[in-house]
Parts: C-alpha cells; structure tokens; sequence
C-alpha cells in the first residue's frame, strides 16, 4: 500500500470484536476474529485466506 504506513480498526458485530492492523514498516498484520466464525483475510499482494476465529499475525 503505496503511502500508507500503518492502520488500524475494528468493528463490533452481534458475533463480537473484528479487529485488523498493519504496519509496513515492520511488514505485518495482525488480525482478531471472533469466537465461533470465520473471515477472508486480502494480504496487500492480493492473496487471500481463510481465518478461523482467534489471534493471527501474518508476515508479508
């Protein structure tokens, strides 16, 4: 992500908390997805992945 540096959000749905950040610097993202679902993670290469619920932290 060209000019972006690092984010962060998160997002409370009726399952809980969402929550991504990313930093270029140090080339990571770190995602939260709640207890009992899944989500599609987009990687800044455009890869994507299939989370289950809990702490991930991905290296790019």
């Amino acid at each position: 992500m060209e000019g972006l540096d690092s984010a962060s959000g998160s997002i409370e749905t009726k399952f809980g908390t969402i929550s991504v950040s990313y930093d270029k610097n140090s080339g990571t993202m770190k995602v939260a997805v709640p207890k009992g679902t899944t989500c599609t993670l987009t990687l800044p290469s455009g890869e994507e992945r299939e989370l289950e619920s809990g702490e991930q932290e991905f290296k790019f």
